[in-house]
């Protein structure tokens, strides 16, 4: 491949970006922007995929969460029913062991 020197004006941002490069993959920063342009496409699906995975991890952690929180709730209603089951039952219990105890035997047919 021929090499052939052309100037371009770059913005302070794209400098910035080739300075701050990972200079143990492209040594110079012609290599970086090279190595960017010619797999442009192919860093584009990749950084896309990168940010899809990323954003279903971060909304699998918000329903992760969310589905906590209903958890807690549910079994905290559960709870509540239950208490009140337990209460209601043992009322009607009192209230079946005291009316046994109250009628008289001589009434008991």
């Amino acid at each position: 491949m021929v090499r052939i020197q052309k100037a371009f004006r770059l913005s302070e941002e794209a400098i910035h970006a080739i300075e701050e490069r990972d200079r143990s993959k492209y040594r110079t920063a012609q290599e970086y922007i090279e190595g960017l342009i010619l797999n442009s496409d192919q860093k584009t699906t990749i950084e896309t995929l990168v940010n899809e995975i990323v954003s279903l991890e971060k909304g699998i952690g918000d329903l992760k969460e969310e589905l906590k929180r209903e958890n807690e709730k549910q079994i905290r209603r559960l709870e509540e029913l239950f208490g009140r089951g337990l209460a209601e039952a043992e009322r009607k219990e009192q209230r079946r062991i005291t009316s046994y105890q109250s009628a008289p035997p001589d009434e008991v047919i």
